[in-house]
């Protein structure tokens, strides 16, 4: 399972290994949700520390229950860019389980009222996200 971690904005992704490129060490990654992109990040300390490694098999079956559930959100919005800015903030985050709330409030939302495109595309980003993660878990653990 090491050679497989979340990096935000490009989700799950295998570490493929390292490369020098202009004298600089950078961290070799291909991203599953982009189609198999593969990315270069800096080997620094603060490209490093936004990296975490899969969830475990037992966070992965737990949010895999939570995910297909709804949840009224805690709080409210007063427009939808802040809504989007806050949804959005949380899939660059790359957190599991603020993922999965996130689901669950769009979802909630859906179940009221259509939702518009943008959120329709959200939703499906954050689905893609956190159901490519589990996935994985599931299948390397």
């Amino acid at each position: 399972m090491n050679n497989f971690c979340v990096y935000p904005g490009y989700g799950v992704c295998q570490v493929l290994g390292e490369e020098i490129k202009s004298n600089q060490n950078f961290l070799k990654l291909k991203s599953f949700l982009l189609g198999e992109l593969t990315i270069f990040i800096p080997k620094n300390k603060e490209s490093l520390s936004r990296m975490r490694p899969l969830i475990n098999k037992e966070e992965a079956i737990i949010l895999q229950d939570l995910m297909n559930n709804t949840k009224k959100p805690d709080k409210t919005f007063r427009n939808w860019n802040q809504k989007f800015r806050s949804y959005m903030s949380v899939l660059n985050s790359g957190d599991a389980k603020s993922i999965c709330l996130a689901i669950q409030e769009l979802k909630y939302e859906s179940s009221i009222k259509e939702l518009n495109y943008s959120a329709k595309k959200l939703l499906q980003s954050l689905t893609d996200c956190l159901s490519a993660e589990i996935n994985i878990t599931t299948q390397i653990q």
